[in-house]
């Protein structure tokens, strides 16, 4: 890769060590320590995990290999493939604080090798440890990564899983599923995963329900819980449907079908979602939610990973919006598109995400709204990094900064995109070929700001690097005090916008809705630049009226003047 454009920081170079393949043995048979948290009152389960990893050393010199680890996990052995017994270094954080669980330790891990591997030698390690699991494996850490947390995504890799579990349990997988044995009340599952993975999971249920969906062209989506209540198989029925309906809608609109026979849906004793390759994790409180939108959004985010994540992974922390921030995007688009009320729920999102930005709780009232995010923005919203800083976007009056950024604030930059797209051009042509483009282009490999930028380019009159220099890599919000001049029966106007809050190259544009006395509408784009603007249109004729970024187009602080 080139250097990144005006000096930005680029993806991170690969981890010193390749995991090519790993082989995983879970036995979950005891009760854990911890509380279920779960409306279906389910337990956790302690589990016994050995890790048997095949790496290669990319670089020479490496006489220690850093790895992380769930802070849970507590480690308790680590050898090389002969067996023999490695020094490793773990930070148990718990033990250092009194109003911490004793259990906690640091994400690192680190084992010091027997001497420095050429270039290119394999290293096997083995690493064995125990760790309380609810009904499901979270993220990539629930096994070893090689290196700390970002590099883990360079490093897609094989995997057999073997699962031993209590009979009256049932698991499911990623991969292709192998031999099973039942044996003294404890039924044993293997899955094999032949095709590199960035990360893989499974999750498991006592006294399962299953409910799949089959449509034509798309894999079958099979959905399964605990027992939900009374109306299990109802829920994940229409679960099943919703995810099935998000990926025809997301296939279709980025002309990249999803591999494989099937997905699996599991609702998890979580408040969060997570997608993996051909396995989509869901909250289990979103099967309960009425069908009023936020969940159906939910739902059609984690499905958007698919692509976004997965077939198109990013390449370091700056650029992950592009996966969060694509994903929730595309999830209102679905909304739009297919729910009954959809132009109506794409609008109160767009306008929820504006004001928790600008650090308002005057959407605190809609299921959209996540108050903590307007009271960060509150406290600190002029003092947040950007959307290009990734997790460093936050500062401890707004600790929850990156969603904010990455998730909310980038949804409104690809909100004002793609509205500017659609006047300029009469629909959504351009914009739907700029995520074909990068879909098209990084399949199975990673994507940097600079390579949506180019492709904002390629397929639009927009500037790319400039738009993603003023709206993904500053945190800058402009302040636009306005008005608007109409002499009396004339189809003239004069609009004066003052412009502060930004630098002097800072401009936008933006749209301008004239509604006319005859009922008729249309919408131009005008350019608000530097400190004072003076725009002076001809009409088609006398506007009943004039508004300046209507619907919350491009964010912004809007003033009379």
């Amino acid at each position: 890769r080139t250097a990144p454009r005006g000096g930005r920081p680029g993806p991170r170079g690969e981890p010193p060590f390749d995991l090519r393949h790993a082989d995983v043995e879970a036995r979950l048979l005891e009760l854990g320590r911890d509380p279920g948290l779960s409306t279906t009152q389910a337990v956790t389960l302690e589990g016994g995990f050995r890790a048997v990893l095949d790496l290669t050393a990319r670089r020479a010199g490496q006489g220690a290999l850093q790895m992380s680890l769930l802070p849970m996990a507590e480690v308790t052995a680590v050898h090389d493939g002969d067996g023999r017994p490695l020094p490793w270094l773990r930070d148990a954080t718990g033990r250092r604080f009194r109003t911490m669980d004793r259990r906690v330790h640091s994400p690192g891990l680190a084992v010091l090798l027997p001497r420095e591997p050429a270039v290119g030698e394999r290293v096997r390690l083995v690493v064995e440890y125990r760790l309380d699991v609810r009904n499901y494996v979270p993220g990539r850490f629930w096994y070893p990564a090689v290196g700390l947390v970002e590099p883990v995504l360079l490093d897609p890799h094989t995997l057999d899983l073997e699962v031993a579990i209590r009979d009256a349990y049932r698991v499911r997988a990623m991969g292709e599923a192998g031999e099973e044995r039942v044996a003294d009340g404890v039924r044993t599952n293997r899955w094999r995963i032949t095709r590199p993975v960035r990360m893989a999971t499974f999750a498991f249920a006592r006294r399962m329900v299953e409910e799949s969906v089959a449509e034509p062209g798309l894999p079958e989506v099979v959905a399964f819980s605990p027992p939900l209540g009374s109306a299990t198989a109802a829920r994940l029925e229409r679960i099943a449907g919703e995810v099935a309906e998000a990926l025809a809608f997301f296939t279709e609109l980025l002309d990249a079908p999803v591999e494989g026979p099937r997905l699996y849906v599991t609702m998890i004793q979580a408040a969060h979602g997570q997608a993996f390759e051909g396995f989509l994790h869901l909250a289990e409180e979103s099967a309960y939610r009425p069908r009023t939108g936020p969940s159906e959004r939910f739902h059609a985010h984690e499905v958007a990973h698919l692509w976004w994540g997965h077939r198109v992974a990013w390449s370091g922390y700056r650029d992950q919006w592009l996966s969060e921030g694509l994903s929730n995007y595309l999830a209102l688009l679905f909304l739009e598109a297919r729910h009954r009320r959809g132009q109506e729920l794409y609008g109160e999102a767009i306008e929820v995400y504006t004001r928790q930005t600008l650090g308002s709780m005057g959407s605190s009232m809609s299921p959209f709204a996540r108050s903590e995010i307007a009271l960060g923005n509150m406290r600190g919203g002029d003092r947040i990094g950007p959307i290009g800083h990734g997790v460093r976007a936050a500062i401890g009056e707004a600790p929850s900064a990156f969603r904010s950024q990455s998730y909310d604030r980038a949804v409104l930059a690809l909100h004002s995109l793609r509205r500017e797209l659609r006047i300029r051009t009469g629909d959504d042509a351009a914009f739907t070929a700029i995520l074909r483009d990068l879909v098209r282009a990084h399949d199975g490999g990673q994507i940097a700001t600079v390579d949506f930028a180019d492709a904002v380019s390629r397929h639009s009159s927009v500037d790319g690097a400039r738009w993603v220099d003023q709206w993904i890599h500053t945190a800058a919000i402009p302040t636009w005090r306005w008005r608007l001049t109409t002499p009396a029966g004339g189809s003239r106007v004069e609009i004066v916008v003052e412009q502060s809050g930004v630098a002097d190259g800072f401009r936008s544009a933006v749209p301008l809705r004239v509604e006319y006395a005859d009922g008729g509408r249309e919408e131009r784009l005008v350019e608000v630049a530097g400190p004072r603007t003076v725009i002076t249109l001809e009409l088609a004729g006398p506007p009943r009226a004039v508004e300046l970024n209507p619907d919350y187009a491009v964010l912004a602080r809007m003033k009379p003047l």
